[in-house]
């Protein structure tokens, strides 16, 4: 080999080393990137997911409020509690039954729990009457439990006796 083929040699060899160094590094640069634009497109996945369920949430918002009207006249406010009494005393008179309030008390919200209205009630009168009245308490148009009920009577003189006690879930 001659000087000439030698020094020919080296360069190329250095051109060599010197261009795969510049493609490994531009692969590197290229391998950075295509990590990059992965997290990019994940983060403009999970964006416009929120976005989507935002949406969604939305127009069921939007779309439910009919409904949640009217679910809403099903719990009652503080206002209704004396006029929900005095109903249901004339009621029991269209209803022949004598009955008499024996407690009416609120339980404050506690923790996820509503207030509630307790109301005991006193019912006297026919056993058809009696039962008639129960039937009506038990279908008042507010979400309730009846908590405590006793019913007793006497054919004989057809005096027929209800307590019965409440629990009336109020608005917040």
């Amino acid at each position: 080999m001659t000087k000439r083929t030698k020094t020919t040699f080296v360069i190329s060899l250095l051109y060599s080393v010197v261009l795969v160094l510049t493609l490994v590094s531009i692969l590197y640069v290229i391998h950075i990137q295509g990590t990059k634009l992965g997290d990019a497109k994940i983060a403009i996945a999970e964006h416009a997911a929120k976005e989507l369920a935002y949406t969604n949430v939305m127009q069921a918002l939007v779309s439910s409020e009919g409904d949640r009207a009217k679910l809403g006249s099903f719990v009652m406010s503080d206002k209704d509690i004396i006029p929900f009494v005095t109903e249901l005393e004339s009621t029991a008179k269209a209803f022949g039954v004598s009955m008499q309030t024996t407690g009416l008390s609120v339980t404050p919200a506690a923790g996820a729990n509503p207030p509630v209205l307790t109301v005991g009630v006193h019912i006297s009168g026919g056993q058809a009457a009696v039962k008639k009245y129960i039937t009506l308490l038990e279908n008042v148009p507010y979400h309730k439990h009846i908590s405590t009920f006793t019913f007793s009577g006497d054919d004989v003189s057809n005096v027929w006796v209800a307590d019965t006690s409440l629990a009336i879930t109020m608005k917040p």
